[in-house]
């Protein structure tokens, strides 16, 4: 289905903002995933009790553009379940629930309304699959050709809240699955937010810091690494793709992966075994967190290979 049409005949262009944003509307609450005002849309503001968000509210925003984070190629309803799952991600990395959500478009005029409502009706299918309410969100259009839709994802945690800071050094780092080619394989847009290994995490006592990788482990592991430390990466779990691993470099660097990268501190035997009965599969060790020899070092990533440790001079994917 193409994105863009050359006439105006059936593209965003026929129909003014207010009758895009009511069409949006219709197709969110034939799906069940937007309630009557004024906890849904119809008014200037949505109005939710505090007591729906428990002990903490937690709030997350993300967005997909056309050519960024999708292609013209892929199926518009997997691009919107995108939106809506990368936003649960960053909900699920720190413990909680994804509740209600605010969605603002910027479109162009010769967009086809039809893509559109493809693109709408994937973003519901995900938001009812994972709970999630609409609240509210606007829409814009412009000319040329894009387009972008950003999401704003409230949600509850009545736990413990897991940050990215934390960790110390000694602490060893683990991923929830193997890394890299989220591209080649579609994962980048069919990948399955880790709620329920994020819950298991958080009442996990060990369990010091966490965050989803998205930009790729050469980035956000950055994030993580504790003061005056640095992160030493032993065995990278990568993707196989046709019989074959993707290599390291794709491994840490492609990104689009949403998976739980964490650091733990504790018996690593117990985490794995532990983990492994309650889903099924492995928790993948990558490293650990040593003290920097050099002030220089502090912050950075090194592989460790047979001829030593050699610093990773790779980037994350950049958005």
């Amino acid at each position: 289905m193409k994105c863009f049409l050359k006439t105006s005949k059936g593209s965003c262009g026929e129909l003014g903002e207010k009758r895009l944003i009511s069409k949006i509307t219709e197709i969110m609450r034939s799906y069940g995933v937007a309630e009557a005002s004024p906890r849904g849309p119809g008014d200037d503001c949505a109005a939710i009790p505090s007591k729906a968000f428990g002990k903490n509210m937690l709030c997350t925003s993300d967005a997909v553009i056309l050519g960024v984070h999708f292609s013209e190629e892929d199926n518009p309803r997997s691009a919107g379940k995108k939106l809506l799952k990368r936003n649960v991600s960053d909900i699920a990395a720190m413990g909680g629930k994804p509740l209600y959500a605010l969605s603002s478009a910027i479109i162009s005029k010769n967009l086809s309304s039809r893509w559109l409502e493809e693109f709408c009706e994937g973003l519901c299918e995900s938001a009812k699959e994972y709970g999630v309410k609409f609240c509210g969100g606007d829409l814009a259009r412009v000319d040329g050709k894009f387009f972008s839709m950003h999401l704003s994802l409230l949600g509850a945690c009545n736990g413990r809240i897991m940050t990215r800071s934390g960790a110390k050094e000694g602490d060893v780092i683990y991923v929830t699955s193997r890394l890299g080619g989220s591209f080649e394989t579609g994962k980048h847009l069919h990948f399955i937010p880790r709620l329920k290994e994020a819950e298991f995490l958080s009442n996990t006592s060990g369990v010091c810091a966490c965050m989803d990788i998205s930009d790729g482990v050469a980035s956000d592991l950055k994030h993580l690494i504790p003061h005056g430390c640095r992160a030493v990466l032993d065995r990278v779990p990568q993707t196989v793709i046709n019989g074959k691993e993707v290599g390291l470099r794709k491994a840490l660097c492609d990104g689009e992966d949403y998976e739980l990268l964490f650091a733990y501190s504790g018996s690593s035997d117990k985490l794995e075994k532990s983990y492994k009965r309650k889903f099924g599969c492995e928790l993948y060790k990558i490293g650990r967190f040593e003290k920097a020899a050099k002030k220089s070092d502090a912050g950075k990533i090194f592989i460790q290979t047979n001829s030593g440790v050699k610093k990773f001079l790779g980037s994350g994917f950049e958005h």
